[in-house]
């Protein structure tokens, strides 16, 4: 008996997204993308569930050989831009003033979002498989691009020091005429 995959959509509650490419697509695959990490038992059977493949960071090394695992298990969902390069996925906010004025682009690194996504079947090149389409996102907690966690550097005893600004003349005692 065959085993048969289920194409479907599910939304993945309270996710942990990182590398976050909502403003623009990403260079890399030219498509709009979230990275979701560190996935919970419940998370990753609801992506199974529709036929998807739920990678292990301990399975990815870095440029050194070292296991990526503080990924833990993850999935990158992608968009496809429209032609005119408009972003198809919906971004919400969890409440209703937290993105306003705001960018797609101020979203940052391990913000937490519920992530809508939908599974769906390809032929690229002769390449089959199932692919997790990004539907929509619902920012949870926000953390802006460059203010993540994973940024943040301790003190170092006997470090680098920025000089102290020196006291400049003021424009009106420094003109020649």
């Amino acid at each position: 008996m065959k085993n048969e995959i289920t194409t479907g959509e599910v939304e993945i509650k309270n996710a942990k997204i990182i590398w976050v490419h909502l403003e623009k697509p990403s260079d890399m695959s030219d498509r709009f993308e979230v990275t979701m990490v560190n996935l919970d038992d419940k998370s990753v059977k609801a992506l199974e569930s529709i036929g998807l493949t739920v990678e292990d960071g301990k399975d990815k090394v870095d440029k050194e050989g070292n296991p990526k695992t503080s990924l833990g298990r993850y999935k990158t969902a992608k968009s496809k831009p429209y032609e005119d390069g408009r972003s198809g996925v919906v971004v919400m906010d969890s409440t209703p003033s937290e993105m306003v004025g705001r960018t797609l682009g101020t979203i940052g690194p391990d913000t937490i979002a519920n992530v809508h996504v939908q599974s769906y079947d390809y032929n690229f090149k002769g390449k089959k498989g199932i692919g997790c389409g990004l539907q929509g996102l619902q920012v949870v907690e926000l953390v802006e691009r460059g203010n993540s966690g994973s940024t943040k550097f301790g003190a170092v005893k006997d470090g680098y020091k920025a000089p102290e600004a020196a006291a400049t003349e003021s424009v009106e005692d420094n003109v020649p005429y």
